[in-house]
Order: C-alpha cells, then sequence, then structure tokens
C-alpha cells in the first residue's frame, strides 16, 4: 500500500467541497491550497489549518511535493492547469467537464499516459446512495433488456441569474447549460448503462430566456440554457435529454433519471429541489404490480469522489471517470452541439 498523499487544490469557491472528501481518508493530506483571491486563501487556510497557501498555481506545483491536485477553476484552465500538474508527476482530479471539448479530453488524457499519471473527472453524481444502489440493481439484471432512458434537471429563471458570471460565457465555460449540469445527467446514464457506444444524435438548444435575464443581471451570456436530445446506441437503446437553467417552472431545481427495461423499470428524482435522492424500481409478476421504493444504502457503500480517487491509488485499483470515460461524454456532447447548430442529426 502507499504511504500517505500529499493533496493540493486549486481553485477554493467548489474546492472546499474537495478538500472535505480528501479529509475523510486517512491516507490523505491537505498540503496546499490556491486561489486568485488572497482574502479567499487565507480563510480557507485558517478553517482547514493549512501553511501552504497560494494565490499562483504553477509556484505551488513548484514549491509544493504533492501527489495528487484538484483542478476546481472555470473549465477553460483545466486543460492548461491539468497538463501542468501532470508534467509536475501528480495525479489529477479535475472538475467536470474535463475540459471545453472532446479534443481537449483527448489531449489530457494522452498526457496522462504519458506521464503515468492518474487522470479523474468529478462525475460526482455517481457517488449518490441512490445511485450506487441503482446500479447495483442492474448489474443484477433486475431491469432485465434496457430499452430507454431519460434524464431531466431543470432550474427556473431565477437559479440563472445568481450563477457566477464565467459561467455563461462561451470562452471560458465551452458551452451553457449542457456542459454545465447536463454533463452529470449524460455521464450519470452513460455509467449506468455501461458506456454503450453511440450511433445518432438530434438535438435543439434554445437561449432566449437566458439572455433576457442576463440583460436584467448586468451579465453577459453567449451559451445556451436550455437543451433538449435524443441519442440513440448500436445496442438499441435510447436516452432523451432535458436540460435547462431558466426553465418556467414553479421548482427551483428538479432532477429526473428514469430507465426503463424489459423486465422493471426505474425512477429517480431529487428530494425537495435539493441534491438528495429518492429511487424506487417498477416491476409486475404474474399479474401483480411491485412499487420497490429504496429505503436505506449502507454507508460502506457510499464515499465522495475524492475518497475514491486516494482509495484507488492506495491500493492501485482502478478509478471511476477515467479520460478514456470523459472521452466518451465530451464525445456525446461536442455530438449535441453540432446537430443543435446544423438543424440536422450526427451519426457516428
Amino acid at each position: 500500500m502507499t504511504n500517505q498523499l500529499n493533496v493540493g487544490v486549486v481553485g477554493l469557491r467548489m474546492g472546499q467541497e474537495h478538500i472535505d472528501g480528501y479529509l475523510s481518508h486517512p491516507k490523505a493530506h491537505l498540503q496546499a491550497i490556491c486561489d486568485l483571491n488572497p482574502d479567499v486563501v487565507n480563510s480557507v487556510g485558517d478553517k482547514y489549518q493549512v501553511d501552504a497557501r497560494y494565490t499562483d498555481y504553477a509556484e505551488m506545483f513548484e514549491q509544493e511535493d504533492l501527489d495528487v491536485v484538484s483542478i476546481v477553476t472555470p473549465n477553460s484552465f483545466h486543460k492548461p492547469m491539468t497538463e501542468q500538474a501532470l508534467e509536475g508527476g501528480m495525479h489529477v482530479l479535475c472538475e467536470k467537464p474535463v475540459g471545453l471539448n472532446c479534443t481537449e479530453a483527448i489531449a489530457m488524457n494522452r498526457k496522462a499516459e504519458a506521464m503515468g499519471k492518474r487522470l479523474m473527472v468529478n462525475y460526482s453524481y455517481r457517488f449518490k446512495p441512490s445511485s450506487v444502489a441503482l446500479k447495483k440493481q442492474i448489474e443484477a439484471g433486475m431491469l432485465g433488456e434496457i430499452q430507454s432512458s431519460s434524464c431531466l434537471w431543470l432550474r427556473n429563471k431565477n437559479g440563472f441569474s445568481q450563477i457566477t458570471p464565467w459561467f455563461s460565457k462561451k470562452s471560458m465555460a465551452g458551452g451553457g447549460a449542457l456542459i454545465d449540469i447536463g454533463i452529470h445527467c449524460l455521464d450519470k446514464i452513460l455509467w449506468l448503462l455501461d458506456f454503450p457506444e453511440p450511433k445518432s444524435v438530434l438535438a435543439t438548444t434554445h437561449d432566449q430566456l437566458c439572455k433576457i435575464v442576463a440583460a436584467n443581471s448586468g451579465l453577459v451570456s453567449d451559451v445556451e440554457d436550455t437543451v433538449e436530445a435524443l441519442i440513440t446506441f448500436t445496442n438499441n437503446v435510447s436516452l432523451t435529454m432535458h436540460i435547462s437553467w431558466a426553465a418556467n417552472i414553479p421548482e427551483s431545481n428538479l432532477i429526473e433519471f428514469k430507465l426503463f427495461g424489459s423486465q422493471a423499470g426505474m425512477f429517480e428524482q431529487n428530494i425537495a429541489q435539493g441534491y438528495t435522492f429518492a429511487a424506487k424500481t417498477f416491476y409486475e409478476r404474474d399479474g401483480i404490480s411491485y412499487d420497490l421504493r429504496l429505503e436505506d444504502v449502507d454507508q460502506s457503500l457510499v464515499t465522495s469522489s475524492m475518497y475514491h480517487f486516494i482509495d484507488a491509488i492506495v491500493n492501485e485499483q482502478p478509478h471511476m471517470g477515467n479520460g478514456t470515460e470523459a472521452i466518451k461524454a465530451m464525445k456525446l456532447i461536442d455530438a449535441i452541439y453540432q446537430s443543435a447548430k446544423t438543424g440536422n442529426p450526427v451519426t457516428f
């Protein structure tokens, strides 16, 4: 087994979630933190009692003896920061999306392979208790042959006006609602389906509501606020996606996942408009319908992305959300944008 791993975190707005995840593992030591805002660095440094505090990530990489680093920055910085960390001999946990597009994802994965280091993307929705339970049911064959799936994540217009401004700039984010929250939905379904090969994509995007809200809020927006997509796979399974930052709905946050199989169906929805989930499985046998509600998941089966990454390194085991999986998701993200732009389906 590997000894304790020194961890660094770049970007402390969401990076504190990474810190908490790492600190839950006995083999992880928070060595250094970095953020452009010195007040944030000092506040977080005091909170977690970290002495090594930086406002320049390159300086942190050079000065500190780090084994693992989290990149929790605007999307446009994911690739250069990740590649520099990999070249410095660090394993990298990068926030989603892995890069601005599939080309960047491929380059980042190749760099990791060339340097002999790990690259993991923080697809955190795989690590929800309900997600773990659904995956186990699917692997046990409870659904039978899966035929179709769907995912939905809608936020109302108030949610968009509260986001950090760079999210609405294509040059920094790579896109809008799809690459922000839609990537979580897409990755989770792909993971539950065991990454089938895509056959075609047909999609539309909209930006009217986002532009109105942005103008009223003093923001600039050149990305989509809503996307609808139909993806088919070579195994005859389909995926329907509906993602929006600015929907005219009463809920502030509505998230749903559905899978339909020959033997059963699964339904998962967020609770009280938040980020915990309830899940059910439906099936019929001998004329009797059953509705099985997920009651509990043993906590030993549920970890954070960060705990999982450290554990995989320490025990020399494969980790989820690797570069190859990230490329498959970004390939579909690119295809959705291409189909929406041209008005035509994209085939593979």
